[in-house]
This record gives C-alpha cells, sequence and structure tokens, in this order.
C-alpha cells in the first residue's frame, strides 16, 4: 500500500488583491508517496510529484486569503479545493508506477571499469 501526504506549503502572495490584503495567487504542490514494503536495506520505496497551481482570476478573494491558508486544517485540503480530481489521480498513479519500477525494476545501470586501468595491470 502506497501512502500519500502532501505539502501545500509555499505559496505567493499579493500585499493586496482588490481591496483584500495577503491574497494567495499561486500555490507550490509537492505529492509524497511511500510504500508500507521496505528495500533489502529496509527502507521504504519513496516517489513525489511535484508542480505549481495558479489559483484562477475568479477564485481570488477571501478564500485565497493568507490567513485562510494558514487556518487551513490539511494540506489535502488545499490540494484538493484548487486541482481536479482528474490531475491528482494522474499524480498518485505515476508515483504508484515510480515505486512499482523501483521494487521491481527491469533494468538496472553499470559503471564499466576504466580501460586504462586494465591496460595497466595487463602491462605488471
Amino acid at each position: 500500500m502506497i501512502n500519500y501526504e502532501w505539502d501545500c506549503r509555499t505559496v505567493w502572495v499579493y500585499n493586496e488583491y482588490e481591496g483584500l490584503e495577503n491574497v494567495v495567487y499561486k500555490v507550490q504542490y509537492i505529492l509524497n508517496g511511500v510504500s508500507d514494503e521496505l528495500d533489502a536495506e529496509g527502507n521504504p520505496y519513496k516517489s513525489r510529484r511535484a508542480g505549481v497551481i495558479v489559483i484562477q482570476d475568479e477564485n481570488l478573494g477571501k478564500a485565497s486569503q493568507l490567513s485562510e491558508f494558514k487556518n487551513s486544517k490539511s494540506q489535502d485540503s488545499i490540494a484538493k479545493q484548487y486541482l481536479e480530481e482528474e490531475k491528482i489521480e494522474r499524480l498518485k498513479a505515476d508515483i504508484e508506477e515510480d515505486i512499482n519500477s523501483q521494487m521491481n525494476p527491469t533494468s538496472f545501470s553499470y559503471v564499466l571499469p576504466d580501460v586504462s586501468d586494465a591496460i595497466e595491470n595487463a602491462k605488471n
């Protein structure tokens, strides 16, 4: 199972917008996914996706004032308020796919030995 956690703490704020102070107009989101399965070293498999939400003009106002964001009970409520459900599901699917590929890799990287070292060793 993968547990998801939102981080929407970074926001951009207009000092003043249509008579309101401290109006949030952009939110950075990070969605972290952590598997309850562990790798060989005992660490959970992890992945994350990040992006920026630009709050549309028609949504700017009292609900997007900085004080409302500070009083928000959870980070996921901020993300869900401004991201479409389809986008959220796509982010989660991407994280799940990434974690599955970590757990069941189809390829690996390998660093070839330096040929000049092999030649030097052969001479000795």
